[in-house]
């Protein structure tokens, strides 16, 4: 592992140059947390995760208020695409100064029933790294973009400036995207680190509405939206985008 003439200054000055460097690369935010010890982390390794954040075309998620578009899916798969390029550049830039990094790839809009949790949540990551906090429908608000974002994730033994962990929901007593949902997939319950997704949330609910929406609209992928554009963070992106 490569070390510099001031220990104590690296952190923050890598940190510092490899976010600047992921942003021009047109990342939306990022941030950095430790992972070490966190239930399913597939990498112990590599304890620390850069959590990387590229938001939705605000004029695509403005038309996806009753249901996912064919510009909807065409955008989902666009930002997969863009994060993966950006993490690509983040393992890069971190091994080139002497370290382990590893990228995981954005999640994909297809699932199978049976295994409706990702082996690693890229929320995670951005909940611990001060990104944002987890809705109600199970996605990440961010004060910024709303859920109109989508993320990936390097894992690093990089020694990163890590930010301060969201431990809470600020949704509050907010129930639109609870409302909006078209088979109640969100119970309203606030959610908490300790917390299981389904406690809060019905994903099997979630994914028989999507694996129909598929059907009845003749879309390319089993998505729906619904929520995203329904967030009030979300709204005020849009709008503040048009």
């Amino acid at each position: 592992m490569r070390m510099g003439n001031n220990a104590g200054e690296l952190p923050n000055l890598l940190t510092s140059r490899l976010f600047v460097l992921l942003k021009g690369k047109g990342a939306a935010t990022t941030g950095a947390a430790v992972l070490d010890g966190v239930a399913g982390y597939p990498f112990p390794d590599l304890p620390v995760a850069v959590s990387i954040g590229y938001q939705l075309n605000p004029v695509v998620v403005r038309e996806i208020r009753c249901g996912p578009t064919d510009e909807y899916i065409l955008e989902y798969t666009r930002v997969n695409q863009e994060l993966s390029q950006i993490s690509e550049v983040c393992v890069r830039y971190l091994r080139d100064q002497g370290y382990h990094a590893v990228a995981i790839d954005p999640t994909l809009p297809l699932v199978e029933r049976n295994h409706l949790h990702a082996e690693f949540p890229h929320k995670t990551a951005a909940t611990r790294s001060g990104i944002g906090w987890i809705g109600k429908c199970a996605l990440l608000v961010t004060r910024t973009y709303g859920s109109a974002i989508r993320l990936t994730t390097v894992c690093t033994n990089a020694p990163l400036t890590t930010g301060k962990p969201v431990v809470h929901s600020y949704c509050g007593d907010c129930a639109i995207c609870v409302d909006s949902c078209p088979v109640k997939a969100p119970s309203g319950k606030n959610w908490e680190p300790v917390l299981h997704r389904d406690q809060f949330w019905d994903a099997d609910a979630c994914f028989l509405h999507c694996e129909e929406t598929q059907t009845t609209s003749l879309t390319s992928a089993q998505v729906c939206g619904v929520c995203i554009a329904a967030c009030p963070y979300t709204r005020r992106y849009v709008q503040g985008s048009s």
